[in-house]
């Protein structure tokens, strides 16, 4: 509803509200109760012109934390802020777009509140609804195109070549809308990712987040834009002649072709390393210059590299003020696993210096590391017999939860495909999508079916942290549903006890003769 010139007020329904004004002024004061006890809007001369001049169907959102400190509100401390796309998603002031020769506008972050920024509505629920919180992970994405680590472009891309914004346009690293990388698109001719956020949407969100006194962890993240019906060499199959890559793959497949395992394969030989070192290209921190919040780029026109995004963000996270923790990259364990010896791993050789490079940019007060895969959160184990492999320290580990909350939705989801669900589990996530945010808990449904494991999922996180710190557990609340990996290897004991938990809850069931349905 449009509420430019519309007068209006709502009351919480507390104990302490006085009558409303307009309703005293035409009532009397001695005939207006206060209504405490109930919540209400009141609106003053509402032109019914624009609803056909008939009271128009109104509904509400109402949000409110349980007041109970024992739920998921209450225990969760850090998230991830997600879609990681979207041209403008993150700016925290007004962007309008020009729809025709009329001059005439329409709001591209406009779509929660007419007049408030959708990240700061989203920002402003999340602190009244999971007051707790005390860390954000920003996420923002490049895009890939390859599957194949040396021949993939790391590009900023947009969602449309043309588009004219105001008070700001769309740029990331020098790179103007007319030079990026254009998404594909799908067969109703849609975007089928939003573009990747501008730079100064992304300093404006950083320097909001810590003006609200957050912890911002800044993520970059890679999508791969490999669409239907392509005809680039598959690197998993016999010397990559397999022609037509999977559509919009999970980055963790970007590795050497032909991929270790198969006919062919380049795993274990110079070629491997020249792949890699394509991948990470050759962007040095001298290739960048900053003027105030903007970064520029000096180095090699045609320079799309995994150094050159990672670089540009250190450089943009300073320029905004700094962040507290920064990720050089994230779950690629078919690129982390690829070697150019028996036991010589050129990708982490790669990302290490991709850190020594990030902190000289930082300096030494953030914290910097890698968000690995489950998988290579163990190290390597190859299967040929050389032995088992690690790789390095400093990484945490990406966790996805079993448990998503949308309360729009009303309902519980969960992904069983990585590739479908990449964003990491840091606690919670707060989504802003299409300007709508997917809250933190939905107080109905939720707090019946899926509380006491959301607890789970959310104590088992927090223990782990105790066990690298010697300290003890807190008590379970019992066995968790779904995904029996657990968070770090020494909490595998609880990972067992649940699992014959289940099995002896299942057993019963069939007992007697019921079924019961896994959420």
């Amino acid at each position: 509803m449009e509420m430019t010139g519309v007068t209006w007020r709502w009351y919480p329904g507390n104990e302490v509200q006085g009558p409303d004004p307009f309703i005293s002024a035409k009532m009397g004061a001695a005939n207006t109760p206060a209504y405490r006890g109930t919540a209400y809007v009141v609106f003053e001369e509402l032109n019914l012109s624009a609803f056909g001049n008939r009271l128009p169907q109104i509904s509400f959102e109402v949000f409110r934390p349980l007041a109970d400190p024992d739920t998921a509100e209450g225990l969760v401390k850090a998230l991830t802020m997600i879609p990681a796309s979207g041209e403008f998603t993150y700016a925290t002031a007004p962007v309008k777009k020009s729809t025709g020769s009329s001059g005439a506008t329409v709001a591209e972050n406009l779509n929660a509140i007419t007049d408030t920024a959708d990240i700061v509505v989203a920002l402003d629920r999340l602190q009244s609804l999971a007051p707790a919180v005390e860390s954000v992970s920003l996420v923002v994405a490049w895009f890939g195109d390859d599957l194949r680590a040396g021949n993939c472009k790391v590009r900023p891309g947009v969602e449309v070549d043309t588009k004219t914004t105001t008070p700001s346009a769309w740029v990331v690293n020098c790179v103007s809308r007319a030079n990026a990388f254009l998404v594909s698109r799908d067969a109703e001719d849609r975007p089928v990712y939003g573009g990747t956020p501008a730079d100064f949407a992304v300093v404006q969100a950083i320097q909001e987040m810590k003006a609200r006194g957050l912890r911002v962890t800044f993520y970059p993240f890679l999508l791969l834009d490999v669409p239907p019906g392509n005809t680039k060499p598959n690197p998993y199959s016999a010397n990559a002649t397999t022609s037509g890559q999977p559509t919009f793959p999970w980055r963790g497949r970007i590795t050497c072709s032909p991929a270790a395992g198969f006919a062919g394969s380049v795993d274990k030989t110079a070629t491997a390393a020249t792949q890699v070192a394509a991948l990470f290209g050759t962007a040095t921190r001298a290739n960048f210059s900053m003027s105030g919040t903007n970064v520029s780029w000096t180095g090699l026109v045609g320079e799309w590299s995994l150094r050159r995004m990672i670089l540009h963000y250190a450089h943009l996270c300073k320029a905004a003020g700094g962040v507290d923790t920064f990720l050089i990259g994230s779950e690629m364990p078919g690129l982390t696993t690829i070697r150019s010896g028996a036991s010589t791993y050129p990708a982490v050789t790669a990302f290490k210096a991709l850190a020594a490079d990030v902190r000289a940019i930082l300096g030494a007060g953030p914290k910097i590391g890698y968000a690995a895969d489950w998988s290579e959160y163990f190290g390597h184990h190859p299967a040929d017999g050389s032995g088992d492999r690690h790789g390095f320290g400093g990484g945490g580990l990406d966790r996805h939860g079993d448990h998503r909350c949308n309360v729009r939705h009303g309902h519980r989801g969960q992904s069983g495909r990585r590739d479908q669900d990449p964003e990491p589990w840091h606690g919670w996530r707060i989504r802003i999508d299409h300007g709508r945010q997917h809250r933190v808990g939905d107080r109905r449904r939720w707090r019946h079916d899926g509380r006491e494991h959301a607890h789970n999922d959310l104590r088992q996180c927090r223990n782990a942290g105790r066990h690298a710190a010697g300290e003890p557990d807190r008590a379970a609340l019992g066995p968790r549903r779904g995904d029996s990996r657990q968070f770090q290897p020494s909490v595998d004991e609880h990972a067992s006890r649940a699992a014959e938990q289940r099995r002896s809850r299942d057993r019963s069931n069939g007992e007697q003769g019921g079924s019961r349905k896994r959420c």
